[in-house]
């Protein structure tokens, strides 16, 4: 099932994230261009909390819109933190994954990004619907 091979490709994503050291690259990306607030998820809210999860300084770069980075420059992440995708079709999304697979570079997104940070029951409740 293709959700649920999705579901795990943003899992392993997660595993990278205690092994993370200060100074290591970080993308967060939004297919959108939305009006960011003070608290925004991707620019504010996951910066911060990685922060204050990991203890250390990650050198975040942030990926906005339909366009997606040349292939060199994605080759600078430890990790690609992608949003939910709604602006753009699946066949994009899964495009931006296969890319980054085949780079052998981690993703995941920011719902299981968020429940990862949350703690380990919160993250168990929201994969259990996957059987993940």
């Amino acid at each position: 099932d293709v959700v649920k091979q999705t579901n795990r490709k943003m899992m392993d994503g997660l595993k990278v994230i205690s092994a993370l050291h200060e100074g290591d690259k970080i993308a967060i990306a939004e297919a959108c261009n939305h009006n960011r607030t003070c608290e925004d998820i991707g620019t504010v809210q996951i910066p911060r909390r990685l922060k204050n999860r990991l203890g250390i300084n990650l050198d975040i770069e942030f990926i906005f819109g339909r366009e997606f980075p040349p292939e060199d420059k994605l080759r600078e992440y430890k990790l690609l933190i992608h949003c939910g995708g709604c602006m753009i079709d699946s066949q994009k999304v899964n495009a931006r994954m296969d890319d980054l697979l085949s780079l052998t570079i981690p993703i995941t997104n920011y719902g299981l990004l968020l429940s990862y940070l949350s703690g380990e029951d919160t993250l168990k409740r929201v994969l259990k619907p996957w059987g993940l």
